[in-house]
């Protein structure tokens, strides 16, 4: 099932400490994960646990902390400064079996200058990729636009995922694409969407057709 427990509401001032929780509901897959993107930027990888062993991003140790029991993954954030403020994603992996949780709830954290919002929501295993190219796309109703994407993760990371994110609802994948293997649209249409993956750090996304509701958020992974 696409579905995860995550934090309750949490209202809380800066430099206290909070744990942000994520627990898979029907699966225990082997491999966890969490994410934060900050205003306008990329997702970055904070943690990641494969069973019991972690791996912590560098730049992350010191104030940021995590633990995993069973199929739950904590994440705690120690004298929580406005700069923490971005939507933090968690994610579960089994295999090439990627699952996207839908987005939750929030944690804010209250400055004396700045109010700040920590939202917690989750994601899948995202690769640190460069931000699609171009950033901000314009074209005509009917016509077809495409996004380039490429990460620096080395040839064995040749999968590439591409998603959607409309307004206030959850990320959504579009497709799974491999070198040398048909894409997978799931159930989205390829009448719409097109990919290209003919090197293992690199790929392009399609859209055609244009309409309004395309006019969305893309990822990607």
């Amino acid at each position: 099932a696409l579905a995860v427990d995550q934090s309750p509401n949490v209202m809380i001032e800066e430099e206290h400490n909070v744990t942000l929780y994520c627990s898979q509901k029907g699966t225990s897959y082997s491999g966890m994960y969490w994410y934060r993107q900050l205003p306008g930027q990329h997702l970055e990888l904070i943690v990641y646990y494969y069973y019991d062993t972690e791996s912590m991003e560098k730049k992350f140790e010191g104030r940021f902390s995590s633990e995993r029991k069973d199929s739950s993954l904590y994440l705690t954030v120690r004298e929580l400064k406005s700069a923490d403020s971005a939507v933090y994603f968690c994610a579960k992996q089994e295999a090439q079996l990627f699952e996207v949780f839908a987005v939750s709830d929030t944690v804010t954290v209250l400055s004396l200058k700045y109010p700040a919002n920590l939202m917690t929501s989750s994601f899948l295993d995202i690769l640190a990729v460069s931000l699609p190219t171009p950033l901000i796309l314009w074209n005509n109703t009917g016509e077809s636009v495409s996004i380039h994407c490429e990460h620096q993760g080395g040839i064995s990371y040749n999968a590439m995922y591409w998603f959607r994110q409309l307004p206030g609802e959850r990320i959504q994948l579009i497709v799974y694409s491999v070198v040398g293997i048909d894409p997978d649209f799931g159930e989205l249409s390829t009448k719409k969407y097109d990919v290209k993956k003919t090197e293992a750090q690199k790929g392009s996304f399609t859209v055609k057709n244009l309409e309004p509701g395309d006019s969305v958020t893309y990822f990607c992974a």
